[in-house]
């Protein structure tokens, strides 16, 4: 059975528990009003799967306070008599809390995982795995509340579940009341028959009220007698206009009765045209019968299948989407995990090693892991951007050449190691002066011919293919093919590959490693280009990725050929002569970060002075204005962060250049300061700037990038 056929069968049951309960309440054929709500109480925790239900009368004194009227216990059968010691509840912060979030209309879902303190000490040590506590109203007025508990199970009630505990609070609610005014009446021993049948039509028409759906009772002339709440709203107006009327004039306005209607007639059989007028309605109908068994009316319950289909079909792509996610988050604690173990694990070989080829080894698994780990965390990082719609292309001018090797190089060990034959092939039309994120495309071809390598065996045939498909007013759409002769893809998979978590629900992502992510992520990227993606492939038979993207085609010369420059190879001994006896402030408050930096910087000839806080490099910098050539600052310290440290060093900054006339020599703006931090977030990169910042780095540091800023600002 699949997921909506198995909803559109639980709605179906909890209606059903639902009428029965509503018969047994209405009948009232039990000897004491116990007997009728415990009795009537059961269908509904027999579907709900509820240990205890209990109901409490709020009253309003001095304080708010409630006290236990009913307990209902599957366990002991039924109704069994009340907590003595809940009779008056102690005025405690959680009830202070509850009746305020109950008194708005408010039910409160509680599991114990997340009982608050005070919680906990009440419903604990009763047992309580789940609760859910439904406000009861009469004239607008909070009467009480009813507790439905789960002692075995921690769950979350969900909104079918909801509803029908709704009804069945106020059904037991409303009997209790009707009760409590009939013993009234009958103490006064005045007009009782007059006030016991007023009393009884109210409690009959509050019931009606009670449910979530349409209810309408008639005569046999077809006279309409009553309607609820549900079909004042069904109908599009209220009862003054339809009570006394003839229901054949009657038309549903608004076909939303929460996926059932209940139709019920005190005295004949209802005609239920104007439901029966579409197919889309499944009727059925029950009998109600007085004490002496004789029929009384009937209760027509009518589905609106095709809304029924429709809701449940959008509650199975939501409980799909959520099963996803938490597939995704069990496959990225497994993904993270993995190459954490080899770190820690490694670390710990090489540490006790004693010669020097095995600590060797241990470092070079560690750094295998820790890349994997950093490409783990960058998809993550990059899903949640496109999850949160904050994805961005910056607008650089590149050569694609070098994109397109940059790929390449990430792949070639991989490739050499299964010995797989690899072939590239370059129109000859293709520009190779672009402007646009040359990072993220490199991204997309990377993981695209990542995805070549892992999934095609040994000595297998991988190749890449890049044209011009077409260029209009200096946009250029470039065509990438990436080609392997792999596993292959079915056709079931071609419609989840580019969907956002469903590749961790693959066995496929546990058998080739990875996060799943890559298409998903390469796909946004691809699309804010202004191209697309699909695939061409069959079991077997190996995939054929396709991709466009729309570049700018870059036509400025001089900056073509700067930005040629920055993508030389940058080595330490290359820049020595710019960089000796520079002096720099590294300003990180965590010890192994600028042991690191310092060791990275080994070789260049800088004079490297630390700061541990913000405040600190200020004062530093306040000290002597004119002494650092480069401040490297990271962003989250305590005392004082990176930003305002910036926004301190720029003020003085400009106090010093207005005393001179001039700013300091052979700058623009003062001292340079490159962020270097963790926040990678676009966000977070725009605070830096606005802060006063010249530049960002991210962490873990890239030795390349690192030596890049210094070429750049030094």
């Amino acid at each position: 059975m699949n997921t909506i056929s198995k909803l559109l069968e639980r709605r179906t049951t909890y209606a059903n528990a639902l009428n029965k309960s509503l018969e047994i309440f209405v009948s009232c054929t039990e000897k004491s009003i116990n007997d009728v709500i415990s009795n009537g109480l059961r269908p509904i925790a027999d579907v709900a799967d509820l240990d205890r239900i209990i109901i409490f009368r709020i009253y309003r004194l001095e304080n708010n306070t409630a006290g236990e009227i009913y307990r209902w216990d599957k366990m002991l059968g039924g109704t069994v008599p009340v907590d003595p010691t809940l009779k008056v509840l102690p005025v405690t912060t959680a009830l202070k809390r509850w009746i305020s979030i109950v008194s708005d209309d408010t039910c409160i879902n509680l599991q114990r995982s997340k009982f608050t303190e005070d919680e906990a000490a009440f419903l604990s040590p009763r047992g309580t795995q789940s609760i859910l506590i439904v406000p009861v109203f009469t004239e607008s007025e909070l009467w009480g509340v009813v507790t439905f508990h789960d002692n075995i199970n921690e769950r979350d009630f969900d909104e079918d579940c909801t509803s029908l505990l709704r009804s069945a609070a106020r059904l037991c609610a409303s009997t209790l009341i009707r009760d409590e005014m009939q013993r009234k009446i009958t103490e006064n021993g005045i007009h009782i028959e007059k006030e016991k049948y007023r009393t009884m039509a109210h409690w009959y028409e509050s019931l009606l009220d009670a449910l979530p759906f349409l209810v309408t009772s008639q005569d046999l002339d077809m006279k309409c007698t009553f309607i609820n709440a549900v079909a004042e709203t069904s109908f599009g107006k209220n009862r003054a206009e339809i009570v006394g009327g003839c229901c054949n004039n009657l038309k549903l306005s608004i076909c939303d009765t929460e996926n059932c209607a209940i139709v019920c007639a005190k005295r004949g059989r209802m005609r239920t045209h104007f439901l029966h007028e579409n197919d889309s309605y499944q009727v059925d109908t029950k009998v109600l019968k007085d004490l002496n068994g004789k029929p009384t009316g009937y209760i027509e319950v009518i589905q609106d299948i095709t809304k029924m289909e429709h809701l449940a079909k959008q509650q199975a792509e939501a409980e799909a989407a959520s099963n996803a996610k938490t597939s995704f988050l069990s496959a990225m604690s497994h993904e993270m995990r993995t190459p954490m173990n080899a770190i820690i694990g490694m670390a710990s070989i090489g540490k006790n090693a004693t010669d020097l080829e095995r600590k060797n080894h241990a470092l070079n698994k560690i750094e295998d892991a820790s890349r994997h780990l950093l490409d783990v965390i960058n998809d993550i990082l990059d899903m949640s951007k496109i999850e949160a719609n904050k994805l961005e292309l910056s607008q650089i001018a590149f050569d694609l050449n070098n994109s397109i090797c940059k790929a390449i190089s990430f792949v070639q060990f991989s490739t050499e190691e299964k010995m797989l034959n690899f072939s590239m092939n370059i129109h000859d039309n293709t520009p190779f002066f672009l402007i646009g994120d040359d990072l993220r495309l490199t991204q997309v071809i990377t993981n695209l011919l990542s995805n070549a390598v892992k999934f095609t065996p040994k000595e297998g045939n991988i190749s890449l293919e890049v044209s011009l498909a077409d260029e209009k007013d200096g946009i250029c759409e470039l065509l990438f093919e990436v080609a392997d002769n792999g596993i292959g893809i079915t056709s079931e998979q071609k419609e989840k590959i580019f969907h956002p978590f469903e590749q961790a629900e693959s066995g496929t992502t546990r058998k080739y490693g990875g996060t799943g992510l890559g298409l998903v992520i390469s796909k946004n990227i691809i699309e804010l280009m202004g191209g697309k993606i699909w695939v061409e492939s069959e079991p077997g038979k190996g995939a054929r990725f396709i991709f466009t993207v729309k570049l700018s085609r870059d036509t400025n010369d001089s900056r073509r050929q700067f930005h040629l420059d920055r993508n030389n190879e940058i080595s330490v001994e290359s820049i020595y002569d710019k960089t000796r006896g520079k002096k720099l402030l590294l300003v990180e408050d965590m010890e192994i970060n600028r042991e690191i930096l310092i060791s990275l910087l080994d070789g260049t000839g800088l004079v490297i002075d630390t700061a541990v806080n913000g405040k600190e490099a200020i004062d530093m910098v306040t000290a002597d204005p004119d002494k650092y050539d480069l401040i490297f600052m990271d962003v989250q310290m305590p005392e004082i962060d990176g930003l305002e440290a910036t926004r301190q060093i720029r003020t003085l900054e400009q106090q010093l250049a207005a005393k001179k006339a001039e700013l300091l020599p052979g700058r623009t703006k003062g001292v340079p300061i490159v962020a270097m931090t963790a926040n990678v977030f676009q966000e977070d990169i725009d605070k830096c700037h606005v802060a006063g910042m010249d530049d960002h780095i991210g962490k873990p540091l890239d030795p390349g990038k690192l030596l890049e800023k210094l070429r750049e600002y030094l």
